[in-house]
C-alpha cells in the first residue's frame, strides 16, 4: 500500500492515473511524472498532486456536460476537440447570432459574445448585427431579442447568425449546424478551431478499427470491385492514365495504368515482387511528374535510369481498344 513518504515509481496508480515515467521537470517545486489516465489520456502530474490525492485524472472526472446551459446571451452548444492549457472549450452561440470559445471553467460566468454593453445604474444594452446601434435588453435568463426593434420586422421569418471570421450576418436553418458565411471564412475558423488539435488515430483505435473487420456491404462490395474492369486491377480501370516511359536504353513503352505494368516489371528495377514493389516505382515516376509540372523543390527527372515523354494523358479511346503495351524503338 502506498503511502504519503513512499516514494513514486513506475506502475503505481493513484485514483484513475498510472505513473509511466519521471517527465524530468519541476512543478511548484515538486517533481512531476508522466501518467496515463484510465481514459488513455496522458497528462504530466506533480508528485505533490498524486500523493495529496490533488489530481485524480487527467480531469475527465471533473467535465461536466455543459450543452444547453445559458449565462446572459450565450447558451453552450457543443464541446470542442481543442484544448487551451489543458482546459476544454465550449462553443457557445451568442442571442447576436455571433459565436464565442469558452473555457469550460467561463461557461455560466460569460454573458455575451462581446455585443453588451453594460455599466453601473445603466440599463443592459446589446448592439444590434444589422444596423449595430445599441437597445435596451433584459438578462433574466430567458432568450434575448437578436434584433432592435427598428430591423427586427425586417429580419422576421428567417434564422440570421453572424460570421465570427468577417462579422458578415447570413440566413441559415435553425438545425444547420453552419457556423461561417463562406468557404473562406470556414477555412480560417478550422484553422483557429483545429489548431493543436491531433488528426492521428491511435494505436487502439487503429486496433479496435481492425477487429470489427468490413461490413456486410463491403464485404459483398470489395470482390465485385477487384472483379470490375472499371475498378480492379485492370488496363480498363476508370482512373489509369497512359504513360509514356524511357527506359535507359531510350526506348519508348506506352503503358495505361502504370501500377498495374510496375506490378508485373519489377525486375526492370531490380526490385522483388509485390505491391510495395509497384507502389515505390509508380511512387517514382509521379515525381518525376511533379517535377515537370514545377511542384517539387527538389528535381527529379529520372527513376533508376527511367525518364518520362510526356506527362500522362487521360485516354481518348475506349480502354479496351489500347493494346495492353506497345514497346518500339526510338528514332
Amino acid at each position: 500500500m502506498k503511502t504519503a513518504a513512499s516514494p513514486i515509481q513506475p506502475g503505481d496508480v493513484f485514483g484513475e492515473l498510472t505513473v509511466l515515467a519521471p517527465a524530468g521537470i519541476q512543478l511548484n517545486g515538486s517533481n512531476t511524472w508522466i501518467c496515463k489516465c484510465s481514459c488513455g489520456a496522458i497528462c504530466k502530474v506533480s508528485a505533490r498532486a498524486l500523493r495529496n490525492g490533488g489530481r485524480r485524472s487527467c480531469g475527465h472526472l471533473k467535465r461536466t456536460d455543459k450543452a444547453g446551459v445559458r449565462s446572459g446571451r450565450l447558451v453552450a452548444v457543443r464541446q470542442m476537440a481543442k484544448r487551451e492549457n489543458g482546459f476544454v472549450v465550449w462553443l457557445c452561440r451568442c442571442d447576436c447570432g455571433n459565436v464565442a470559445l469558452l473555457l469550460s471553467s467561463n461557461v455560466g460566468s460569460t454573458k455575451s459574445c462581446g455585443c453588451l454593453q453594460r455599466g453601473r445604474g445603466k440599463p443592459v444594452r446589446a448592439r444590434c448585427p444589422a444596423c449595430g446601434d445599441l437597445f435596451e435588453i433584459s438578462l433574466d435568463g430567458n432568450p434575448t431579442p437578436q434584433f432592435c426593434p427598428s430591423c427586427a420586422p425586417k429580419y422576421r421569418g428567417q434564422t440570421w447568425r453572424v460570421c465570427p471570421i468577417c462579422k458578415t450576418l447570413f440566413p441559415a436553418p435553425p438545425s444547420d449546424k453552419t457556423v461561417t458565411c463562406s468557404k473562406e471564412c470556414s477555412a480560417q475558423w478550422r484553422r483557429l478551431t483545429h489548431a493543436g488539435v491531433s488528426n492521428h488515430w491511435s494505436d487502439e483505435a487503429r486496433a479496435k478499427c481492425s477487429q470489427r473487420g468490413q461490413t456486410d456491404n463491403l464485404k459483398l462490395g470489395s470482390p465485385a470491385a477487384q472483379r470490375s474492369p472499371a475498378a480492379g486491377r485492370f488496363e480498363t480501370n476508370q482512373e489509369a492514365k497512359v504513360w509514356t516511359l524511357i527506359d535507359p536504353s531510350g526506348n519508348e513503352i506506352v503503358v495505361r495504368n502504370l501500377r498495374m505494368w510496375a506490378r508485373d516489371h519489377t525486375d526492370l528495377f531490380g526490385k522483388p515482387p509485390g505491391d510495395h514493389s509497384a507502389n515505390q516505382i509508380s511512387a517514382g515516376f509521379a515525381q518525376i511528374v511533379q517535377t515537370m509540372l514545377g511542384k517539387r523543390k527538389t528535381p527529379a527527372m529520372s527513376y533508376f535510369g527511367w525518364t518520362l515523354k510526356c506527362l500522362p494523358q487521360v485516354p481518348e479511346q475506349p480502354p479496351s481498344s489500347l493494346p495492353p503495351s506497345k514497346r518500339r524503338s526510338k528514332g
